[in-house]
């Protein structure tokens, strides 16, 4: 399992500074001249992808991997109904408030959620912030809806209303395990049981129903990628991410970081180059407003209290681990 997750590192650490340097050399890097540009934040998030992707390899070569969080089914549906009610609550209670809140406000509470959603997971705090960096490249796909050039489109037209979260979020999330259930019904489950709810055990029972019914979500998938345009393309784009879902499943990569990116990307761009426009390329406008600083000053909280936990849990390991004889 370790040599396993030491891989799965150097892996995803290869795919990030691969496509963070492919980004700036086609000619982003020009975009940190100017902030409110439209290359500025592909290449802002470029930059970070090759920090993480080296972060990464660091970590495959001197760092051993944490087991996950054990989780049981009880704790899981606690989450999802804290997740529900804390939705229904902002929307009701708080959209009075965030029809008064700007750019920099907009901006800063995006990036709070997304440090919120890499503090959260379960195993690698880094390769959960490689996906959402993956996610946050993908939604910069398509026409640029402030200069109105194309961006990572390479000449497709499919490709120039971008990604569609409705394409991109089955694929990976419903087509990856259904390719892998089909292929092999207890390696999927395996999977399930080891990344989900290790603690919980529970026997393998009807494969073949287990195909059929893989057979049917990849259809369904298939079926909504088609009502969306009418598109071929959207059925192929459905099947590549759910290729890609199924490398993230033997991995450990978290695809849910990545569509929770991808759906807060397009709305983060927009509100940073809003407000570096409002303040003229000045980066103080998110921690002179008071809101929007509280809100990063959270985030830069949670982040450190993140670190301080997978430090603490990876001293007890190493602590817990015997030394290897001489």
């Amino acid at each position: 399992m370790a040599g396993r997750q030491e891989f799965s590192d150097y892996v995803l650490g290869a795919l990030l500074a691969a496509l963070g340097a492919a980004v700036l050399a086609s000619g982003y890097a020009a975009g940190f001249r100017e902030f409110a540009s439209a290359e500025f934040f592909p290449a802002l998030i470029a930059a970070c992808m090759c920090v993480a992707g080296v972060l990464l390899a660091a970590a495959g070569w001197f760092l051993r991997d944490l087991p996950p969080f054990r989780w049981t089914w009880l704790t899981l549906l606690a989450a999802a109904v804290f997740a529900f009610a804390l939705n229904i609550s902002l929307a009701v209670h708080f959209s009075r408030v965030f029809l008064l809140l700007g750019p920099p406000e907009y901006a800063a509470a995006i990036f709070l959620l997304l440090v919120l959603a890499v503090a959260f997971a379960r195993r690698s705090h880094l390769r959960a912030l490689g996906m959402a960096l993956i996610g946050l490249l993908i939604s910069t796909a398509g026409i640029d809806s402030i200069t109105g050039r194309p961006r990572f489109t390479g000449g497709l037209d499919v490709l120039l209303d971008g990604f569609d979260i409705l394409v991109v979020a089955p694929g990976l999330l419903v087509i990856g395990e259904a390719m892998l259930c089909l292929y092999s019904p207890q390696l999927w489950f395996s999977t399930i049981a080891r990344w989900l709810v290790p603690t919980v055990a529970i026997r393998l029972r009807w494969p073949l129903l287990l195909r059929v019914l893989s057979i049917v979500a990849i259809a369904a998938s298939l079926w909504l990628a088609w009502e969306l345009n009418h598109r071929i393309s959207d059925m192929a784009l459905a099947l590549l991410f759910g290729a890609f879902g199924v490398a993230c499943l033997l991995l450990g990569w978290n695809r849910l970081v990545l569509c929770f990116a991808l759906y807060y990307g397009q709305e983060l761009e927009q509100s940073l180059r809003q407000s570096l426009v409002l303040s003229r390329d000045d980066l103080r406008i998110f921690t002179d407003r008071p809101f929007s600083g509280l809100l990063i000053w959270i985030a830069l909280a949670v982040f450190a209290a993140a670190f301080a936990l997978w430090l603490r849990r990876y001293l007890r390991l190493r602590r817990a681990t015997p030394a290897p004889p001489a």
